[in-house]
């Protein structure tokens, strides 16, 4: 019947899952900002984008946020949560993959096996008894173990805490992967950015890791997946090293090697409410080069990877959770966070609708339609006195604000928006008044 296939189509999208309607969409609780006049004038530059014309994606038959197919076996699901990028790093390879890839948002995974090799070994070493591991000692609120490796001068880590509080795992896995953030909580990190977006759980990473005295900086190029167990609410995040031809080696780098390197976020319910995160850490690498690692920098990376998820904690209670992208209707070309002026930017190639496959009458094209967004998170934490929103394009787009401040949709309201470049920044509000403010292109 119609009734059934809007059911069914709703479904497509609630499974992903999104936030709950309801919390947008009643006319009480909702701020809808109209269209504000054009302004010359806009901070970001435009980004070239990496379609020709937009018929290019309007042919595309990608659907950004496709159906769960679960594995009854695993209870697998994936969470969408971006990588945030730190300051642009010079990738001149990166534009001739982009130009070879017109007619579809994403280029096919070039890591497949990798990506599942990697999240597999995450899961069996975060699972396993810490009988099988030899325990090494405790770093503030964290048990750190290991596994030697025969020919490795560093052992496969382990480091297990918790955080307390009522972060999730989706809001500690928002700072995991914000490389402004990432500065502060982790010391010897250097830079990092997104080369390639392969979906929105599957990224192509360069990272770069400080010197220690007295071994040269590393750098690596890397696979990171995000994926999250249904049953448990687990969130998995994990990186592993991959050869591509968009990350060259360096000269004034050597290239390291992840193994496994990753976290299990596993929440701790209290009857309905969260108690809190069990975090677990695995740290498998290999630093490359051809000295002999000096015994004082395996004693130093023994106990500080390990000893990260403390590190998160401590970066979440003075600082908060930094905005993060929980779905995006489209593809992100750029994501950064600047910590110490807490400004986040983000342009985005925005799909105006769901590819017409995913139709089958009018019912069900208004419903999915309806919920088709792209969804950005906030936290008071980090913007207390709220924030404020400034856009370009200002027409043709409309923001709808969380009625707790928590964030807020973005949504395109012309069909001649699809293939468009969407160019959002956040600056947190300097006031005087009691109360959080929050405006769009200077509306409140």
């Amino acid at each position: 019947t119609s009734l059934d296939s809007v059911k069914k189509y709703t479904n497509i999208i609630l499974s992903n899952p999104p936030p709950r309607i309801s919390s947008l969409e009643e006319k009480n609780s909702q701020q809808n900002f109209p269209p504000p006049a054009p302004s010359p004038s806009f901070p970001l530059p435009l980004p070239p984008t990496t379609h020709s014309t937009r018929e290019d994606i309007l042919s595309s038959n990608d659907f950004p946020l496709p159906p769960i197919h679960r594995n009854h076996q695993h209870q697998r699901q994936f969470l969408l949560s971006p990588i945030h990028e730190s300051d642009p790093i010079d990738f001149k390879e990166k534009k001739t993959a982009d130009a070879a890839s017109k007619s579809k948002l994403y280029p096919p995974s070039r890591h497949r096996q990798a990506r599942k090799q990697s999240l597999d070994m995450l899961q069996t070493h975060a699972n396993s008894s810490l009988d099988d591991w030899k325990y090494i000692g405790e770093k503030n609120q964290t048990q750190m173990y290991c596994q030697s490796i025969q020919g490795n001068p560093l052992p496969i880590l382990r480091g297990e805490t918790t955080l307390t509080g009522n972060w999730t795992p989706e809001q500690i896995c928002s700072v995991i992967q914000c490389f402004g953030a990432r500065k502060l909580w982790d010391e010897h990190f250097e830079n990092g950015q997104i080369i390639e977006r392969f979906s929105q759980k599957e990224y192509l990473v360069y990272t770069q890791m400080k010197s220690i005295f007295p071994i040269q900086s590393r750098d690596f190029s890397l696979l990171t997946s995000i994926e999250s167990n249904v049953a448990t609410g687990t969130v998995y995040v994990v990186s592993t090293s991959v050869e591509d031809e968009l990350i060259p080696e360096k000269a004034q780098h050597i290239r390291g090697s992840l193994v496994t390197f990753g976290w299990a976020l596993k929440p701790i319910k209290d009857g309905h409410r969260l108690a809190g995160v069990t975090v677990s850490i695995i740290a498998h690498l290999q630093m490359g080069g051809v000295t002999p690692l000096p015994s004082a920098i395996v004693r130093t990376l023994t106990t500080h990877l390990p000893s990260l998820g403390d590190q998160v904690q401590s970066y979440l209670l003075d600082h908060g959770c930094p905005p993060y992208i929980r779905r995006v209707a489209g593809k992100v070309i750029l994501e950064q966070f600047d910590h110490q002026e807490k400004m986040y930017s983000i342009h985005f190639i925005a799909k105006h609708a769901p590819s017409a496959r995913q139709y089958r009458n009018k019912n069900s094209q208004k419903m999915i339609g309806s919920m088709w967004c792209t969804d950005i998170r906030t936290h008071t934490s980090m913007y207390p006195m709220g924030y404020r929103i400034t856009t370009t394009p200002h027409e043709g787009i409309r923001v709808d604000m969380r009625p707790d401040g928590m964030g807020f949709r973005i949504y395109t309201e012309r069909e001649d928006m699809d293939g468009q470049t969407i160019q959002l920044q956040i600056n947190p509000c300097t006031t005087t008044n009691q109360k959080p403010v929050f405006a769009w292109n200077d509306i409140v």
